[in-house]
C-alpha cells in the first residue's frame, strides 16, 4: 500500500519536474503549490471551522465566567463538560479542522522517499535492475572502487560519481544494468539534475563539511519561526482571554521555539532539497492563511456580546461584581457544584397570609412606654361643661 502511494508521489513529481525544465527545485515548486491547491477544500473546511468555534466563545466565555475564580479539579471538569455540552448541542466538533495538519507530515515523508531515490521516480530504473547495481556497488562488486555508501541515499551519491567521473563511470554501470537484464540512462545529461546557482541540492547539509548549503537549515529556522508567528495573528486562539490556562499558554510558547528547531534538525538529515521544500511549504501555507482570513475574516465580540451571551443562557449576568466598598467577594470551594447561585430567575420570597400568622402576646410595658401608649387626658375646661 505504501509502495503504491510513493509511486503515485513519484509520477507527480516526476511530471513536475518535466514541466520545470528538468530543474528539481522548479519541479519542488510546482510539487508544493499542486500539494497546497489539493488541500484547499480541506483548508477553507479548516477556516470555516475556526469561524463556528469563534461565534460559540461569547457561550463559551459564560461558562468560563460562571465558575470564574474556582481552580479546584471539580469544578474545572465541570467547566470542561459544560463547554463539550455546548459543542455537542451546536453541532461543533473541536477537531473537524485538523486534517490539513494530519496530511503535512505524510506528504513530506512522501516527498523524501521519491527524492532519495531518483533513478526509480525520475529515471524509471526497473527494482530488479536498482537491486544489481546496488549488489555492485558494494563488498567486491564491479563498483565498489567508486565508493558510494549503500546505507544512505546512495542514488544520489551515484548519481554524482558519475558526474564526476564521466562518460567512463557511466559506461561501468550501463554495463552492469545491462547484464542484469535492465537499462540505465543513455547519457549523463539524463541524469537528474540538482544543482541550483552552484549549488548541489541533492547533498545534505553539514556542520562538519561547512559549504553555502548551511544556509539552508539557517533559512529553515527563520522562515519557520516567522511563519509561526504570522500565523498566530490570522487564526483563531480559542485559549485567547481565558484565565488561569498557564499550561496551554507555556505550550504555545514552547511550540513557538520547538517547531523551528525541529525544522532545523531535519534540514541538516534530509538533501538539501527537501530542505527548501519545507521553507516553500512555509511560505505557501503563510501566504495562504493570510488570504483565507481576509475571505472568511474571524468574527469579533465585544463586551456587550458577551453579557448578552450570559442573559441568554443563564436569564442574567452570571459576572461577579465587587460589592462597591473595597471588599472582595469571597469565593466559594466547590467541592460541590452550588448551580443555585445562578437560578436563571431570582426566587421571590410571599409572606403567608396574615390571618394563618399567630400573634404572640406582647410583654407587659413599664416606665416611659406605658405612658406613651396612654390616651390624651382631656382639659378640666371640657370636662366643666
Amino acid at each position: 500500500m505504501i509502495d503504491w502511494i510513493v509511486g503515485i508521489f513519484g509520477k507527480l513529481i516526476k511530471f513536475c519536474y518535466t514541466i520545470g525544465g528538468g530543474n528539481y527545485l522548479v519541479g519542488i515548486l510546482l510539487f508544493a503549490i499542486i500539494v497546497k491547491i489539493a488541500m484547499l477544500p480541506l483548508s477553507i473546511k479548516q477556516q470555516k471551522n475556526s469561524i463556528k468555534q469563534a461565534n460559540l466563545r461569547p457561550k463559551e466565555m459564560a461558562i468560563r465566567r460562571k465558575y470564574a475564580g474556582r481552580n479546584d479539579k471539580v469544578t474545572q471538569q465541570k467547566v470542561q463538560n459544560e463547554i463539550m455540552d455546548l459543542y455537542t448541542r451546536e453541532k461543533f466538533n473541536p477537531m473537524g479542522g485538523c486534517l490539513p495538519l494530519l496530511f503535512t507530515l505524510p506528504i513530506f515523508l512522501m516527498l523524501y522517499s521519491v527524492i532519495r531515490r531518483p533513478l526509480a521516480h525520475i529515471c524509471n530504473l526497473s527494482g530488479d535492475t536498482l537491486t544489481a547495481i546496488k549488489t555492485a556497488l558494494t563488498g567486491e562488486g564491479a563498483l565498489a572502487d567508486l565508493g558510494v555508501n549503500t546505507a544512505g541515499n546512495w542514488h544520489i551519491d551515484l548519481i554524482d560519481k558519475i558526474k564526476d567521473g564521466g562518460e567512463a563511470v557511466l559506461e561501468r554501470v550501463q554495463a552492469v544494468a545491462t547484464e542484469a537484464g535492465g537499462q540505465f540512462v543513455d547519457s549523463i545529461s539524463d541524469l537528474p539534475k540538482f544543482n541550483f546557482f552552484g549549488l548541489d541540492l541533492g547533498k545534505t547539509p553539514s556542520l562538519d563539511n561547512i559549504s553555502w548549503l548551511i544556509i539552508i537549515p539557517i533559512l529553515s529556522f527563520a522562515i519557520s519561526f516567522a511563519s509561526m508567528k504570522i500565523n498566530k495573528k490570522f487564526t483563531y486562539n480559542a485559549n485567547e482571554g481565558v484565565q488561569n490556562d498557564q499550561a496551554a499558554g507555556c505550550s504555545m510558547k514552547i511550540m513557538d521555539w520547538m517547531m523551528p528547531i525541529m525544522s532545523t534538525w531535519i534540514s541538516f538529515i534530509v538533501p538539501g532539497i527537501v530542505g527548501l521544500y519545507w521553507i516553500i511549504n512555509n511560505i505557501l501555507t503563510t501566504g495562504q492563511q493570510i488570504l483565507l482570513a481576509k475571505i472568511y475574516p474571524i468574527p469579533k465580540f465585544t463586551e456587550e456580546d458577551y453579557k448578552r451571551a450570559e442573559k441568554e443562557m443563564y436569564g442574567k449576568s452570571v459576572s461577579k461584581k465587587g460589592s462597591g466598598n473595597g471588599e472582595k467577594k469571597k469565593v466559594r470551594s466547590l467541592h460541590r457544584i452550588d448551580e443555585e447561585d445562578y437560578e436563571p430567575k431570582e426566587t421571590v420570597k410571599t409572606e403567608k397570609p396574615a390571618a394563618e400568622k399567630k400573634k404572640q402576646p406582647e410583654p407587659p410595658k413599664t416606665g416611659l412606654a406605658s405612658m406613651v401608649d396612654k390616651p390624651e387626658l382631656q382639659d378640666e375646661d371640657d370636662t366643666d361643661k
